[in-house]
């Protein structure tokens, strides 16, 4: 496995809007990927439950259409520290944003 706390680690999962975690295919780390996932319990009904409710609450997805620059804007906005922190469960909004400009 790799440290959760080793800057590579973030590359190696995707989550969909629906709050699943999965490793990302084509990577020479997927396997390791999924053996976190299932180690480490990060595909819990409850981690799930929590970045889908994350996703749903930011205000990125409402109902409005928004620009590619809107969208990076959001982007930036959700891969950047405030006051000290980040927003909870900004890789998987984030992850979602990414999406939406594909």
């Amino acid at each position: 496995m790799i440290s959760p706390t080793d800057i590579e680690v973030e590359k190696m999962f995707h989550y969909s809007p629906d709050g699943r975690i999965h490793g990302v295919r084509g990577r020479e780390t997927s396997n390791i990927a999924q053996q976190m996932i299932t180690n480490l319990g990060l595909d819990s009904y409850h981690l799930e439950r929590n970045r889908r409710q994350a996703i749903e609450s930011s205000e990125v997805f409402d109902e409005e259409e928004y620009t590619d620059e809107d969208i990076r804007s959001f982007i930036e906005y959700y891969s950047n520290m405030d006051n000290g922190g980040y927003v909870p469960y900004c890789k998987a909004i984030t992850d979602c944003l990414e999406d939406m400009l594909y």
